[in-house]
């Protein structure tokens, strides 16, 4: 009867486990923090009698109980590890998110616009380094609660349209110059109207991204402005193997962008296994850092220590065969905004070009093993190009011209990367967009 009842209590650690109630009844095969700790301590209590049971047997011979209990003890251990560190939080970035982390995948299936292969943010919320949250609704606005179609009568709304460095998550501190714009302007009123701008980014997206958006998601929301700023996802997507289209699609069907999801059953259980286990979290991780640190370039920070890079260099710049399609979607935007009455700020990118803020921004991408780099000496004309373009279609098309790549400098204190934003930046970015926009306003009330 022991032996029978031992027997049971492992089986039910086999069925009822964290992976098991993940996989079966988790949306996304993963589980909140609580739900795992109750269940590992529920099969740690089942661990116990299952040893308890089984070492009670009479017949169970002395190499096999050794054996047992060896195995009961790592098993034991494990689970002690695996709450400890559930307990104290650590790896809550690593878990659920941990291919967002690794390989950039900020894919939302379409589970918002079908024509989009990943979309923004859908119900998505991170944690900060100073342990705030920003928030992403269902709508894919970076706010906490839901954006009413129809605006209220004293409502100014803008869009603020754009990638990464719209969204601004690397700031680490919950700041985004949309939110601190409105701050800026929250006691201005034009035509007696608020001026609430709205976060409408697409973290890595691009002005095709931008466009499709904008037609299919964003005009029932009827903006007065939107403003738009795109260059460096659009500019690498010269970086990669060139064919025939010109859809964009060498860049957004690779891989990093668009992985394909295995219907392999094993291969889903290993991932979502660890996936699921801090602790098996922490070994991974553990032997990533080991492997950089052991093949990638290292290249001198200024705080003396070093930034890890598979970047690649090529001789020379390379050719820009989707320049005339990235000035194509920037005219088609402005064209279907100002046929809804629309009002269009273009804005170019701000950037900073030394070694180490290029490193930190693509030194790590998964990509970098199929792609070439231009020379560390010519990428700011190489990005300069694309702002050029900004500049000529908000001239040929009449519309309003934020030049922040100018504005803003390029002081790399205000920079986390080459173009993403410190918290600094980002309060200088939002003080030009405020006053520019508020300008604009004004100019078109008169």
């Amino acid at each position: 009867m022991k032996k029978i009842l031992g027997i049971i209590f492992f089986l039910v650690i086999l069925l009822i486990n964290p992976v098991t109630i993940g996989i079966f009844f988790s949306p996304d095969g993963h589980l909140n923090t609580e739900s795992a700790i109750f269940i590992l301590a529920f099969d740690f209590f089942c661990f116990l009698l299952a040893f308890f049971y089984l070492s009670q047997h009479t017949v169970m011979s002395g190499f096999f109980r050794q054996t047992f209990v060896i195995l009961v003890s790592c098993l034991v251990t494990f689970l002690l590890i695996e709450i400890g560190l559930r307990f104290i939080n650590y790896g809550q970035r690593l878990g659920a998110n941990i291919d967002e982390l690794t390989e950039g995948r900020y894919i939302q299936h379409t589970m918002y616009n079908p024509f989009l292969i990943f979309g923004p943010h859908i119900n998505k919320k991170y944690k900060q380094e100073n342990d705030e949250y920003s928030y992403w609704n269902a709508q894919g606005f970076r706010l906490q609660e839901m954006l009413p179609k129809e605006k209220a009568l004293n409502e100014y709304r803008i869009f603020a349209l754009g990638g990464s460095t719209t969204a601004n998550g690397a700031n680490g501190m919950n700041l985004h110059y949309c939110e601190e714009a409105n701050q800026i302007l929250a006691d201005t009123l034009i035509k007696g109207k608020n001026i609430h701008c709205v976060n409408s980014a697409l973290v890595a997206g691009s002005s095709a991204h931008t466009l499709v958006r904008l037609q299919f998601d964003l005009l029932d929301f009827k903006p007065d402005m939107i403003t738009v700023m795109h260059n460096i996802n659009d500019l690498f997507v010269n970086l990669f193997p060139v064919d025939d289209r010109r859809n964009y699609g060498n860049k957004f069907l690779h891989e990093f962008y668009a992985p394909t999801f295995s219907t392999d059953k094993r291969k889903m259980v290993v991932k979502r296994l660890i996936n699921s286990s801090r602790l098996l979290q922490f070994i991974q991780y553990r032997f990533e850092i080991v492997r950089q640190e052991k093949f990638l370039r290292k290249v001198p920070a200024k705080n003396g220590q070093y930034v890890l890079s598979s970047m690649r260099f090529a001789d020379k710049a390379p050719l820009l065969p989707f320049k005339e399609v990235f000035r194509r979607n920037l005219i088609s935007i402005c064209r279907i905004a100002k046929a809804n009455n629309i009002k269009v700020v273009l804005i170019t990118q701000p950037a900073v070009f030394s070694q180490e803020k290029i490193a930190l921004g693509y030194g790590h991408k998964k990509y970098n093993d199929i792609i070439f780099y231009p020379p560390l000496d010519q990428w700011k004309e190489f990005f300069e190009t694309y702002n050029q373009v900004v500049k000529d279609v908000a001239l040929t098309e009449n519309v309003f011209f934020i030049d922040m790549y100018s504005l803003m400098g390029h002081d790399e204190n205000d920079f986390k990367d080459m173009v993403h934003y410190s918290a600094t930046g980002i309060r200088k970015f939002a003080k030009i967009y405020a006053d520019n926009i508020h300008q604009f306003i004004e100019i078109n009330k008169e």
